[in-house]
């Protein structure tokens, strides 16, 4: 039966062709060539045949037959293909058809086509397409002011404004999102339901549903709704200290906050640790994050005001998401770190620029807020910050805080072997020795040690650090 159909189809199609022969039907040809790429349930694809049927018309001028025949080329992974592909497409659109210059406007947003990403250009053929009164392209507009892209300022009024001039479901989709946000437009969650249960968006109400769970992970605690208020202005007006390797070096623990595109409002707040340890030059590092549990490794260094953190690639949740298990793949750059001293707690706060490399686009403005976690010493006595920026500063082997000192000391020491080490406070004359280790092995790191001198008298001590067969001494005052 099926070869009967298909017997019978081709009879027809070669009747109606042996008819047309003086005469170009391009709106049969292209109906055909539509046919041959879908198939139906008797009649396979065949992508030769619908080629056979557009060339002539593609030849002839006409503007359906060069976008679809356009669309057949950029499907294919030859780059030549796809620069054909993208000539047949602006022919289409220079004769104002509304769908290719749409089309244009994706090429460039993408960078398909054998064309370089331009978000300028993208926005200038979507308001053309809009102005042919093709849908997508007001989508299109819509969404690129929603985000501040292709040389359009952030505006979400704008953006509601393109969205409402849709029917597009994706602009009805993100109008919703507007509308529970209150993004340019006054927040009216149950105006939102109503819309995401509408016929015309998929899973509507799944997306609600994520929308909600979101918000309800976005409390900021108080520290960090003050870093986040204090970013917001011109000038700082806490106390700050400048970021230098250094004084990085430790454990930084607090969240990965992801705002919305205006900077107004927390979408999405994620746990994060970064570990951050000197490296072997003066201005580099090494660090190691955990956030929402993925890990990553990757060096940094010091760019005049600037830490920059290579390879620091963040995978997240995706924000107002139908699916509820997809995440998002975000390669970040640091742009600044301010520190914060907020009741004798260390904060920093790292602002970033960020790239969605699956969409070929930035995203959505992420900040880390960050507390150091207190070291404590060897002998389990807590150090302040102030004691461990005067020791990082310090390039000897013994480092010592504060010196002179009256009672409390603190004796720092880096290892690069696992070795046996003694550490002694003797005074100049040598009548009095204290052991602070006594012939312990100790690993590879960073030793901090507390020791107690109010009982000593005031004036001269020697700190010694025998490790192997090595010894290295620094004197200190007693005041």
């Amino acid at each position: 039966m099926k070869q009967i159909y298909k017997l019978f189809l081709c009879c027809c199609f070669m009747s109606i062709a042996v008819n047309a022969q003086d005469t170009l039907d391009c709106d049969y040809n292209f109906g055909a060539a539509k046919f041959y790429l879908e198939g139906n349930e008797n009649i396979d694809p065949n992508l030769s045949k619908a080629i056979e049927y557009l060339t002539p018309c593609v030849e002839s001028g006409d503007a359906r037959a060069q976008l679809l025949m356009a669309r057949i080329h950029l499907n294919d992974n030859d780059i030549v293909q796809n620069k054909k592909g993208f000539q047949l497409t602006k022919k289409a659109a220079k004769q104002n058809y509304p769908l290719a210059a749409y089309d244009m406007g994706v090429l460039f947003k993408y960078g398909n086509g054998g064309k370089e990403q331009n978000l300028k250009k993208a926005v200038k053929w979507f308001k053309k397409g809009h102005e042919l009164g093709n849908s997508k392209a007001s989508y299109a507009l819509g969404y690129m002011y929603l985000k501040g892209f292709g040389g359009e300022y952030q505006n979400y009024k704008k953006a509601v404004k393109w969205f409402k001039k849709s029917e597009d479901p994706m602009a009805k989709q993100w109008l919703a999102v507007c509308h529970y946000f209150g993004y340019g437009v006054d927040e009216n969650k149950s105006k939102a339901l109503k819309m995401l249960r509408s016929d015309s968006i998929e899973n509507g109400e799944v997306l609600l549903t994520s929308l909600e769970q979101a918000v309800l992970q976005n409390e900021l605690n108080e520290e960090e709704a003050f870093i986040l208020n204090e970013l917001s202005k011109d000038e700082t007006t806490t106390e700050e200290s400048q970021i230098v390797p250094q004084n990085l070096s430790g454990k930084w623990t607090g969240s990965l906050i992801q705002l919305d595109w205006a900077n107004t409002k927390v979408m999405q707040k994620f746990p994060t640790t970064i570990e951050f340890e000197k490296g072997s030059g003066t201005d580099n590092f090494t660090y190691k994050s955990v956030i929402d549990q993925n890990e990553n490794l990757g060096e940094g260094y010091q760019l005049e005001s600037t830490i920059n953190l290579d390879n620091l690639l963040v995978k997240l949740k995706r924000p107002y998401s139908i699916n509820n298990n997809s995440d998002i793949n975000y390669q970040v750059d640091a742009k600044e770190i301010v520190s914060f001293a907020i009741e004798n707690e260390h904060y920093i706060a790292i602002s970033t620029e960020n790239f969605i490399t699956e969409w070929k686009e930035p995203g959505a403005p992420l900040v880390f807020i960050l507390k150091k976690e207190k070291v404590r010493t060897e002998n389990n006595v807590q150090i302040s910050q102030e004691a461990l920026d005067a020791l990082a500063a310090q390039e000897n082997f013994i480092k010592l805080y504060p010196n002179p000192f009256e009672s409390d000391l603190i004796i720092s020491y880096d290892l690069d072997t696992k070795i046996n080490v003694d550490v002694t406070i003797t005074s100049i004359d040598g009548a009095s020795i204290h052991n602070v280790v006594k012939n312990q092995e100790q690993n590879i790191g960073t030793y901090n040690y507390y020791f107690d001198g109010s009982s000593m008298p005031k004036g001269v001590y020697v700190i010694s650090i025998v490790y192997g067969n090595e010894k290295k001494t620094k004197m200190i005052v007693k005041n």
